[in-house]
């Protein structure tokens, strides 16, 4: 018994080391292989070497299958957005704490088993449902621009974004703990806010609110409420009418000019089980070529009871009738006739002959003018009507304004959103003026000269075109996404742009200054040497990932922010000591092989809170360099021999400093050129001593080693052409002390 219980013994770890995890798709394993988890592409990997990672960075990958990824045991942090994903089973990753998937084509997920979830981006998908009901620890939700129908959340949340889905029910009446909350741009019919006495910020604009309570006792603590575009609104239940009115005023569009503030909302039931409208730019389609045509008047909610028509070869249109377009418009009408019967209200119109050659005087444009509840005619002899009122028309040709579009991809776009109808490097101004969302991605756009014209646009996505710049003068732009082009700067007046996204880019500088309202960040991959978030004060998400320019950082002012994503940078300085980090429930900064030391409120509350950092990277809430006695020992810039010495930035570091008193006779001279580089790295060194040369890339894994008994001036060549690209550390040592550089793999 005892011989069999000492096999068992030696055969578990065998079995273990040999057992094999099944990576069906390429693209998911060659991550593994960059990150040095895997060796070769035969959709196989060893268990033994990811059953214990914590951390998986998968982003932007073009992964279209996650089928390994169950046997992740340990992972507490996954990041695969930017990839293909259409589903994703996490239900074996028990202890996933943070999910990024944003940005696929996920149409379902089950996250019944992720007890620990704390943290969950899953927007710009296909969900149409998502329950995170059962998820009693999750605090932030993101799951905005999908197909929403059902959501159904915790009581833990304390973020909630869930704005552009198709969300008629939102039951957060429970959720006291929630301090933001964006909704805007749903169908939801009724908010009940009034015990969530943490709210901070409320977006709730674009949705087909009746009802909208606030009473929460705390309605002056909140800093943002936005209510705007929602036609059935009438009254807001708030604590104090008159603070609110002071406050929440719609010329900063935060509501719509016609609605009240009340102690207690007496709103009058709306029957809209047929067809309502609430101004005339409405028009309901009874089949598939019939329109009726309504001038309303105060906004009044009609149901409709009954129609006849009789239409042949013809279109109606309706606009408002203070607008300098036209209000209705019928073309081509020949023996036609209609009724319109509702309760209380009779419209009656009825013809028998028009002359179609008198229609040529109108310039093949037939305008039919109505102001207020009258109507005229100005020609004469166009048509003869009965009705209930007496109704006549002006028979007008018009020629509205037009807008320059030179990008013929930018017009073919508009054509094929309906916008525009032939390429002539034009569209009628009126077609564009009144839209408020655009989605032009992907369309080999290099020019979006015109886009100035879309005056209440206020969400914009350009994403993955060929745009080299970026001029946007969109007075009412919230939401931007100029992900993947070839913009090198930014122009953009906005002072209401609340998100920007504008990653995999060559911009090379960023200012927050114009944007005061700026509450989401996300520029990543980008050639960003500067980045000014002073003024953006409100910035609660940011996400500046791999931008190897980008040498400091400074988020002193943004006391709001709770979410940090640093990975893979080269910062040399980050200050964090903002007076609230205690808020930040998410922060990253791994991968930084310049980042020694930050900048912090509490030392002990960040190394407690924030562990995805790398094991050189330490926090003080001082990370200012030494002061001490400095001499300037060469041109080249190295880390003393000893290892006293930190600088904070590069300007620190012009010339190479060392402290009086540790210079030694046996300093390390090094010259590397070229780096970057593609693939050898050429060595100049100097040493009296025996040296070793270690390359180890971002796990620390050794890619590269030698030892030389060289003496005196001697040069060597570190060859990395087989090796993926990124950024690996040189480390030279000799009996006097260590030298550590930077190469950089192109």
């Amino acid at each position: 018994m005892k011989a069999i219980y000492t096999l068992l013994i030696l055969l578990i770890p065998f079995f273990g080391f040999g057992q094999q995890t099944f990576i069906p798709d390429d693209n998911f394993e060659q991550a593994l292989i960059d990150l040095g988890l895997d060796d070769i592409i035969d959709d196989y990997v060893y268990t033994s070497s990811i059953d214990t990672i914590t951390q998986l960075h998968l982003l932007n990958q073009n992964i279209a299958d996650l089928t390994g990824i169950e046997n992740f045991f340990q992972l507490t942090y996954l990041d695969c957005r930017y990839n293909s994903l259409t589903s994703l089973d996490v239900s074996n990753n028990l202890f996933l704490e943070n999910l990024y998937c944003n940005n696929n084509q996920i149409t379902e997920i089950d996250l019944i088993n992720n007890d620990s979830l704390n943290w969950l981006q899953i927007a710009y998908n296909d969900l149409s449902s998502l329950d995170v009901s059962m998820n009693e620890k999750l605090e932030y939700l993101s799951c905005e621009f999908n197909n929403l129908i059902n959501l159904d959340v915790n009581d833990s949340l304390k973020e909630l974004r869930c704005f552009f889905n198709e969300i008629s029910t939102l039951s957060i009446s429970n959720n006291h703990n929630l301090t933001y909350i964006a909704c805007n741009n749903n169908e939801i019919l009724s908010l009940d806010l009034s015990d969530l006495y943490n709210l901070d910020i409320l977006y709730c604009s674009d949705n087909l609110l009746i009802e909208l309570d606030l009473r929460n006792g705390f309605n002056s603590t909140m800093t943002e409420m936005i209510a705007y575009n929602n036609p059935f609104l009438s009254c807001i239940n708030v604590d104090d009418v008159e603070w609110s009115e002071n406050n929440w005023i719609s010329e900063n569009y935060n509501i719509d000019d016609s609605i009240i503030f009340s102690l207690d909302c007496q709103n009058e039931d709306i029957n809209i089980e047929g067809q309502w409208f609430t101004n005339i730019n409405d028009y309901v389609e009874i089949s598939s070529d019939s329109f009726i045509i309504f001038i309303f008047e105060n906004e009044d909610c009609y149901e409709l009871e009954e129609y006849t028509y009789t239409l042949d070869d013809s279109l109606i249109l309706i606009y408002e009738d203070n607008n300098p377009i036209i209000i209705a418009e019928i073309i081509n009408l020949t023996s036609n006739s209609f009724s319109l019967t509702f309760e209380e209200n009779t419209i009656d119109l009825n013809s028998s002959t028009f002359e179609p050659s008198k229609w040529v005087e109108c310039d093949e444009e037939i305008s039919w003018y109505c102001f207020e509840e009258y109507c005229y005619e100005e020609l004469g002899g166009l048509g003869e009507f009965n009705s209930l009122e007496e109704c006549q028309f002006e028979c007008v040709s018009f020629n509205e304004e037009k807008t320059y579009i030179p990008d013929d991809y930018f017009e073919q776009a508009l054509i094929e959103l309906g916008y525009d109808n032939i390429l002539d490097d034009s569209v009628l101004t009126s077609n564009i003026s009144s839209i408020s969302e655009l989605d032009i991605s992907n369309k080999n756009i290099s020019d979006l000269t015109g886009i100035q014209d879309f005056i209440f646009l206020y969400h914009l996505e350009c994403n993955d075109n060929q745009l080299y710049s970026l001029d946007i003068s969109c007075p009412m732009l919230e939401y931007l996404n100029c992900d993947n082009n070839l913009i090198d700067e930014l122009n953009i007046e906005s002072s209401n742009l609340v998100e920007l996204r504008c990653s995999n880019n060559p911009l090379t500088f960023f200012s927050g200054e114009t944007f005061p309202l700026l509450t989401i960040l996300e520029i990543y991959n980008t050639e960003i040497y500067s980045i000014d978030l002073s003024q953006s004060i409100l910035l609660n998400w940011l996400s500046i990932g791999s931008n190897p320019n980008l040498l400091n950082l400074d988020l002193s002012s943004n006391y709001n922010i709770d979410f940090i994503d640093l990975w893979s940078n080269s910062l040399f300085e980050l200050d964090l000591r903002n007076g609230n980090n205690q808020i930040i429930t998410y922060f990253v900064s791994i991968n930084s092989q310049n980042l020694i030391c930050i900048s912090v409120d509490d030392v002990s509350y960040s190394y407690e809170n924030w562990t995805n950092i790398d094991s050189w990277t330490y926090f003080s809430d001082d990370c200012n360099p030494i002061q001490d006695s400095w001499n300037c020992v060469n041109d080249a810039c190295v880390d003393p021999l000893d290892g006293s010495g930190e600088f904070s930035t590069l300007n620190d570091c012009e010339q190479v400093c060392q402290n009086i008193s540790s210079i030694s006779e046996n300093l390390i001279d090094v010259n590397i050129y070229p780096n970057p580089s593609s693939n050898i790295f050429n060595l100049e060194l100097k040493s009296d001593y025996e040296t070793e040369i270690l390359v180890t890339n971002i796990l620390g894994e050794q890619v590269y080693f030698e030892s030389t008994n060289s003496i005196g001036e001697f040069n060597t060549q570190i060859d990395l052409s087989n090796h993926s690209k990124g950024i690996y550390n040189l480390t030279i040592k000799t009996s006097d002390g260590l030298s550590n550089h930077k190469l950089i793999l192109q």
